[in-house]
């Protein structure tokens, strides 16, 4: 059964665009749109953050290990705790450093893609990246 999808919702509410995926595919693809969106972000990224995304990219080009990338995601949760940053969620730090933590799961937290998407877009919108652009890349990242 298709999903209707209306042309102005975004483009991770359709559902056609990864449905037929299972949903290991689905998620490496969701991972590529993060990747490629995570740029816009990375310079102004804390240290730890940066380090994290470096790990995160080693391990999906199977160059690091899920235990590094589970290391590199306990550091960026201590980070967040020690500078009390889950108690001021609206600061631009907090949202960088929980964008990239949607890099750092060897398994999907969700299983419904255009859920993470919401919150992914959510923490760079909050960061000044254009929701239009992300979606143009949502796009991109399931077309392939």
């Amino acid at each position: 059964m298709k999903t209707a999808h209306n042309a102005t919702s975004a483009p991770w509410e359709n559902r056609d665009l990864y449905q037929h995926l299972d949903s290991a595919d689905a998620y490496r693809k969701f991972i590529d749109f993060l990747l490629d969106a995570i740029v816009f972000i990375e310079d102004d990224c804390p240290p730890v953050a940066q380090r994290a995304l470096a790990t995160a990219r080693d391990y999906w080009n199977n160059s690091a290990t899920e235990a590094q990338l589970t290391q590199a995601r306990v550091e960026c949760i201590r980070y967040l705790q020690a500078k009390d940053e889950m108690r001021n969620p609206q600061k631009k730090e907090f949202q960088r450093v929980r964008a990239v933590l949607f890099l750092l799961y060897a398994e999907p937290r969700s299983d419904d893609i255009a859920e993470l998407a919401q919150w992914f877009v959510m923490f760079m919108k909050n960061c000044g990246s254009s929701v239009s652009q992300l979606g143009k890349m949502f796009e991109v990242a399931f077309s392939n």
